[in-house]
């Protein structure tokens, strides 16, 4: 999976904001990040991408792009 098809997978999670996700997008910094978005992310890459995140490993990433590193290199 590249990183355009991530954002694809990722994109339902942020309601406002999903059509607007890029690499560099601070996915915490967005007005629909919560609590709920964040367990939909988490879930959704356990589904889609078949990782399951150590919740630290999560909780560093900052961007999009760091985010499917971490993935990636899982």
């Amino acid at each position: 999976m590249d990183i355009n098809q991530f954002i694809a997978t990722l994109a339902p999670a942020f309601v406002e904001s999903g059509s607007l996700l890029t690499p560099e997008t601070r996915f915490k910094d967005l007005s629909d990040w919560n609590s709920l978005a964040a367990l939909m992310v988490i879930t959704t890459i356990g589904q889609k991408c078949g990782v399951s995140l150590d919740p630290s490993a999560f909780f560093t990433a900052e961007t999009i792009e760091q985010l499917y590193n971490i993935v990636s290199g899982k």
